[in-house]
This record gives structure tokens, sequence and C-alpha cells, in this order.
């Protein structure tokens, strides 16, 4: 038996609302709630709401689009959702290996249990007494927190003893309560009778591996979407397959049935969302999202709508054949920020091309404008996003602003640089616009380009291959990003680390060990500012090369980060559309005056 975890609850509260972190001043841009990857989409009971559940999980009006709530107990970590049957709460389960309770409206949560690995699936029974897991075990508990490991071999007597010996992928109830199925990862579909917990219908072996499973409505056949491009149905009480048929293209990741059950929805890693006809196996249309991937679809309890969870959530209606609309379903990342010179005024530059100007004290949004640009052979772009590398219809590559078409420097044919620089990945330009420096790809090197003269003046070999490494493009990151200093003397770049370069000695005067894929140098020179996690920014003294400080304060992954030309303010931008502005001074001065802690957010 495992025990009930006794964990104080954790309100939820939506970004907008998010405490500032240490050292955070203000925060901007909270028009849009964080997402990221959508793994899950589910509708309440009633249909009045649906969520989506990525890096958290958020619930939607379903007629309006209107943010509801934000659910974030797993702290950063994916979850896997469940809706009860009357809607009033809510399961939970993650890579923090634990499983939740949420009750709704209130949005306070509780642990029922501490599993064994990472919870990839987990379900609610109709009459909302059980709850299912799956790990590399299935798990069944009541919301008590009493838990029994389901065993796929009737020898199996040990408590502890592993049933499955690879992932399991999804787990789901029958319609009517009496049957509970679970996906592995190794291809395998395993049907256990909820009363007694034992293996009634195993089918081994004839699928790659199972990506998601759906009961029809009825509790007679099950679908399955698995890698192998291919969806089945199977007869629930013999274990025989009934249709089998191909998506074409990529694997599948989810399918749902319709509550009348004559339609499959399945969602590709294509971007396809496929509607079949559930007897026949005929595929009846194709929703293309324009996206890499679909990873989630769900129907509402009317039928009427699909909601198809990719990077961000649509909702498709299947009267009309066509997209239901909201305002506020995508959320646009901050890909540059820059300070005015008093520091008073920031703008900042999203990834819907529309620049944004902000009151640094009062975080208020001032203006905002479109700038449109043509993104045409786009190659690479600089760390602070203001300029970049284009490939042009007569094969050459020009440097140019963001905002402008015209060409700062031509810096050759694609194909002659290909061949010195193995392609061209990072890309900056110095304060005074005469030098370029543009970092290889497979070369590992960087080469600076004198604008005036129109030639290249020096390669920066500063970032080796290691001996007996083969050099391959696919395999190394190549330098991505090349920042220079205020007053230009300085160039900092990141390939599988970050150097400090000299420019007017050439000599290497700090490298550090962490890669950086948006980095600053403060206006003195003194200490550079690099992302190089998820969404962590990490401050380094450039003559020690020490780590002084971690900020985290973003949902999202660094996008941009900037300092104010006195150096006292820090701004970083983020996938999650929001901007941190950090008190700088003040989170330097706390390590200069004994505070060691390398983490922002610890507690004094």
């Amino acid at each position: 038996m495992l025990t009930i975890l006794a964990l104080a609850t954790l309100a939820a509260t939506s970004y907008g609302e998010e405490p500032l972190p240490e050292f955070g001043l203000v925060r901007m841009g909270n028009t849009h709630p964080w997402q990221g990857r959508i793994e899950s989409v589910m509708f309440s009971p009633d249909g009045t709401m649906f969520a989506s559940a990525g890096e958290e999980m958020i619930l939607w009006d379903t007629e309006t689009g209107d943010f509801r709530l934000t659910l974030r107990g797993h702290g950063s970590t994916r979850a896997t959702w469940a809706w009860s049957p009357d809607g009033t709460w809510l399961v939970s389960g993650s890579a923090d290996k634990t499983v939740r309770i949420w009750d709704l409206p209130s949005g306070e949560d509780r642990v029922i249990a501490q599993l064994d690995a990472y919870i990839r699936s987990v379900a609610i029974s109709p009459d909302g007494r059980l709850i299912a897991a799956g790990t590399d075990s299935i798990y069944l508990m009541d919301r008590a927190g009493t838990v029994r490991i389901l065993d796929r071999h009737a020898e199996k007597k040990h408590p502890h003893s592993p049933p499955v010996s690879d992932r399991v992928n999804s787990v789901q109830f029958s319609p009517d309560g009496q049957r509970l199925a679970a996906g592995t990862n190794r291809g395998d579909l395993l049907i256990f009778d909820t009363s007694s917990g034992e293996l009634t219908a195993a089918i081994e072996g004839k699928m790659w591996g199972v990506s998601s499973i759906a009961f029809s409505p009825d509790s007679m056949t099950i679908a399955t979407t698995s890698f192998d491009n291919r969806m089945r149905t199977w007869c629930v009480e013999t274990g025989e397959q009934r249709l089998s048929f191909s998506a074409e293209n990529r694997g599948l990741d989810d399918v749902a049935y319709s509550p009348d059950g004559k339609l499959l929805a399945t969602a590709g890693v294509d971007g396809m969302v496929r509607l079949w006809d559930a007897n026949s196996g005929e595929q009846l249309s194709v929703i293309d999202l324009h996206i890499y991937t679909a990873y989630s679809v769900a129907f509402s309890p009317d039928g009427r709508t699909l909601a198809i969870g990719s990077k961000f959530v649509r909702l498709w209606d299947l009267v009309t054949q066509q997209p239901i609309q909201y305002p506020r379903r995508r959320h646009y990342a901050v890909q540059s920020i820059t300070f005015s010179d008093d520091g008073e005024i920031l703008k900042s530059l999203n990834s819907d091309d529309v620049q944004r100007t902000w009151d640094v004290s009062t975080g208020q949004l001032l203006s905002q404008k479109p700038i449109p640009w043509k993104r045409g052979g786009f190659i690479a772009k600089s760390s602070d996003h203001k300029v970049v590398a284009e490939r042009r219809d007569n094969d050459e590559v020009i440097i140019r602003a963001v905002d402008s078409p015209k060409p700062i420097a031509t810096l050759g044919t694609y194909a002659s640089l290909k061949e010195s620089l193995y392609g061209i990945r990072g890309v900056g330009i110095s304060p005074d616009g005469k030098t370029i420096a543009v970092g290889g790809t497979s070369s590992r090197t960087v080469w600076l380009w004198d604008v005036d003269a129109a030639k290249h003046v020096s390669t920066l070999d500063i970032h080796p291959w290691p001996k007996g490494r083969v050099r391959c493009g696919s395999c190394n990151p190549g330098v991505h990003t090349v920042v220079f200093s205020a007053d230009g003397k300085l160039l900092a770049s990141s390939c599988n680390d970050t150097v400090v370069t000299d420019l007017t000695t050439g000599r290497e005067i700090a490298r550090v060990s962490k890669s950086g894929r948006n980095t600053a140098i403060s206006p003195d020179s003194r200490y550079i500012a690099l992302s190089h996690t998820y969404s962590e920014t990490l401050i380094f003294d450039i003559v020690s090369g020490k780590q002084l400080l971690t900020l985290n304060g973003h949902r999202g992954k660094i996008s941009s980060i900037a300092f104010s030309r006195d150096g006292k303010l820090l701004a970083t931008g983020s996938a999650d559309t929001t901007i941190v502005v950090w008190d700088f001074a003040a989170a330097i001065a706390s390590v200069e005056n004994g505070r060691t802690p390398i983490d922002a957010n610890e507690e004094p």
C-alpha cells in the first residue's frame, strides 16, 4: 500500500497575479496565459469550459474563449489531467511522480499519492470513485490515496513488482466503468476488470508503440493510435482487430470518439487532424492546422465542437467546418527588448511583429505598432534580434536590420560562406555599426567583417573541436550567439560554452562552461548574462568566470536579454509573452555583501 502524502495545498493564480521573484521590479505583457506545448485538451462534462494542459493547466470559457483559471501544482513539469464526471474536481499526474486532486472552482490541490516514476496518463472512472495512473506500471486508487498495482501476469504476487516492462502512455476507463485499458510504448494493449483488478485481455506485439487509446461510448470497442502511422479498433470482449487504417504520413499522437460513437478524430505529428467513420474506417475529412504537430483532440459533450491541442488551442466547429476564433488563443514570444537611454522606457518586439513600448516603473503599455518585414531567405538572427543574415535570390548573403530590407553589408555568396564557415548560425553587429561578427555552424569559428572596407578581416578560432571528434553539422550546435559589449571592445560568443574575447588584443579573457542562446554584456563590461536553461538567466563575472546568480522568473524559455545603459537594470523577455525587469544593481550588491546564493529566488 502507498500512503497519502500530507503536503500543503497550493492555491492557483493567474500568471498576471504571479508574485515577482526576488530582485524583480515589474512584469510586463500579461496579456496571454502561458500554455507551451498543449499535450492534452478536454471539455468539462457540461461543455461550458475546456482545459488545455501543457506547461500549465489552463481553464477557458467555451463560449467566449476567456481565460478562467491557471493550475500550477506540478512546478514546471508537464502534466496529464482528467475531469471528474460531475465537473467539480480534476486529477493530475506529472514527471514529479505525484497524483493530485484539484477542487473547483477554488483551484486548491492536494497530493493523494507519490508513485514510482513519471506519470504519463491519468483517468477517472465514470462514477468518480476510482483513479487510474500509468507510469512504468499501472495503478488503481481511490480519492483517499489507497493504491494498488494492477498486475499483467497472474503469477506475479509481489506488490511492488512492475507489471509492465515498458512505459504506459495511456490509461482509460470504459464508459460503463467495468474495464480499464492501458496502452504501452512496447505496443501492448492491456484490458483489466476494474472490480477484481484481473487482466482480462492482452493484445501484444501487434502495434509499434501505443500512443493513445479511446473507448467507444457503448464500451464494446477500443480505438488505438500508434507510432507506425496507424489507427486500429479492437473488440473489447475478444481482443479481435476490427479495423486498421493508415494516416499516410507521420505517427499519430491521440484519438477520440465522438459522443454518438459515429466519428473518430486523430491528431498527427504531421499537423493534420483527421475525422474517420468509426464503423467503416473511411477518412471523412482532414483539418490542416499548418503547424508541425497536433498533440491532442477532444469532442465537446454535444459533439458539435472539436478541441485541438498543439502549440496553442484551436476549437473547430464540426457543423460549419470552420475554426472558432478567439482573440486570446495564441501567445507571442518576446523576441527583443531595448531600454531607452534614461532607462525609463523599454521597447519590445514580439513574434507577432508588433513593437510595444512600456513604462519601466509601472509596467504600463504605452503604445504598439506593427513592424512588417520580409522573412525571405532567413539564415540567422542576432541575439538581440536587431539584425538578420539573409540569402537573396542571387545567392548573396546580406546583413540587414530586422525592420528594414536595405542591406548593411554583403558577405558574399552562400556557397562561399558555406565552404568557409560550414554555414552561418549566429550574427551580431558592433555598437558603431562598423564590425559584423558571424558565427559558423560546423566550423565553430567567429568571422569578423569590416563594414566600411566590405571585407572579411579576421577569424577567431575560439571554440575548437574536441580531439578525436568528427566534424558533423547535425550533431554540433555551432556558434549560435555572438554579442558585442557596449564599447565594442569585447565579444561574447556561445557554442557549447561561452567565451569573452578582447577584440583589441584578440585575447580570451573569460570562458564559462555554459552556453547562452541569448546573451548580454553589462555596460561596464564586468558581467555577462546568458540564458542557458529553459527559463533561467545566469549571471557570470567576466574576469573570474564565476557564476554569481541565477534569476528565474518566467514560465517559458528566455528569448531576449538586455541591460539598461547605466547597468542598474536587467530585462528578460520570454516565450511566455512577458518581460521581467530586474534590479540588477541590488542583485549584484547582495552577492558582494556576503550573500552567496546561486538562485536569486532562495529565501534570504
